[in-house]
């Protein structure tokens, strides 16, 4: 009885195992594949969220590049930072190197605080600019901080997202520093444009006006960037210093300038395009219109003005005045150069007629063609041969025949004659 028991509950179970097994293995699959397609789905989402997210942030740092004036000192550095951080994220996001996870924790949080350090770059170098040095200094400190998070990679969400809380209430502690009055303490900004008025005038000094103005004039431009150098160096100078002694530099470099005909100015580069360009067409004209039509001594001389104007062209201290007149005797070598060249118009030949043609025989042709002295007598004498009918041929030959006769009798006295006298030379 118990052992019936027994394989009875055994049939069961296996009957039991038979039918539940499948159903679950199949519930599993099931689970698997809805799982696979929301972690998908998940995945898609958090991507594409980082994209968006480093697009905002890239026009931000272009924004950042293009700011009138430009960025100066520790800004420059914070932007650099900041697009190396921007290139590495990007290449980790757009690539696909991690999941959904990892986004989520490590990827969007840090996106969020480069953004974040790219908007206080932006509100110093422009809302801030007139505010008093406090200001700059709360900005510079909390953006280092937020960097140094930003570029660590073993930061993780939470201090991310504290490093983007601190950054913001850095910000908003900035924009509560006052302006800058006149007799505030002189900020990097305001030193940035004497800064600039500075550099400017030593250089137009040294370019322009050393060599165009009296000794009287050109000391008192060295004069007046001396007193700008001496307040640049006044740590305790007041914004309406700084001020004043740029715009003072600023006056008196343009009215140097504006004491120097136009004409004996430094050319600047758009002073100087004309003559760059004629100076590439000469070198065309040269290459592809002289060689090989005219005499090497025409383009020794278009070769000659050619590089006499490129030695202006290159000249930093070139004037306008000097610009315009090599680039006026560049045209005339130009022109000079062309007129040597050699069209060969087109010959029609005109065919000769016969009467022409009996006349304008070379005198050789005809020594050529006619022959010897004996050969134009034996022809003579065949011709009369033909001409003369044969009766008269015969009595020609009878008069030879008669005539070798009496050469012969002639030949024989003369021999008779000469044996008697050779005889009666023997007998004396």
């Amino acid at each position: 009885m118990k052992k019936s028991q027994l394989l009875a509950a055994t049939l069961s179970v296996a009957l039991l195992s038979n039918t539940v097994v499948p159903c679950l293995g199949s519930i599993a699959k099931d689970d698997l594949k809805l799982s696979s397609v929301a972690y998908a789905a998940e995945e898609g989402n958090e991507k594409n969220q980082a994209i968006d997210k480093l697009d905002y942030l890239g026009d931000l740092i272009k924004g950042l590049e293009n700011i009138a004036g430009g960025l100066a000192g520790n800004q420059l550095d914070w932007l650099k930072s900041l697009k190396n951080a921007y290139d590495f994220v990007s290449k980790i996001v757009k690539n696909g190197f991690i999941g959904a996870g990892q986004l989520r924790e490590k990827v969007i949080p840090r996106i969020n605080l480069l953004i974040n350090v790219a908007e206080t770059i932006t509100a110093d170098a422009t809302e801030l600019v007139d505010s008093e040095q406090q200001a700059h200094v709360i900005i510079g400190f909390s953006v280092t901080r937020a960097l140094l998070k930003a570029t660590d990679i073993f930061e993780n969400a939470d201090g991310l997202n504290k490093a983007s809380e601190d950054l913001l209430n850095s910000l908003e502690k900035a924009r509560q520093v006052p302006k800058l009055t006149e007799d505030s303490k002189r900020t990097h900004y305001t030193l940035e444009k004497l800064d600039r008025a500075i550099a400017n005038a030593r250089e137009v000094r040294n370019r322009e006006l050393r060599y165009k103005l009296d000794s009287v004039a050109l000391a008192d431009v060295d004069s007046a960037i001396k007193s700008a150098v001496n307040v640049r160096r006044n740590n305790q100078a007041t914004v309406g210093q700084v001020q004043e002694a740029t715009d003072e530099l600023n006056a008196k470099i343009s009215e140097a300038l504006a004491s120097i005909p136009d004409e004996d100015k430094t050319a600047s580069a758009k002073d100087k395009a004309a003559l760059g360009k004629d100076i590439e067409d000469a070198k065309k004209v040269r290459d592809f219109e002289l060689k090989g039509k005219v005499d090497s001594s025409v383009i020794r001389e278009l070769n000659r003005a050619i590089a006499d104007a490129n030695r202006i062209f290159r000249n930093a201290r070139t004037t306008v005045k000097e610009a315009n007149a090599a680039d006026e005797e560049l045209l005339n070598a130009i022109e000079k150069a062309k007129t040597n060249l050699l069209v060969e118009e087109p010959v029609e030949e005109e065919i000769p007629s016969e009467e022409e043609t009996e006349e304008n025989i070379p005198e050789e042709k005809v020594d050529e063609e006619l022959p010897e002295e004996d050969s134009d007598e034996h022809s003579d004498e065949e011709a009369s041969e033909k001409d003369t009918p044969a009766e008269e041929k015969v009595e020609d030959e009878d008069k030879a025949e008669e005539d070798d006769k009496e050469e012969k009798t002639e030949e024989g006295e003369i021999d008779e004659e000469g044996l008697e006298e050779i005889l009666e030379e023997i007998a004396e």
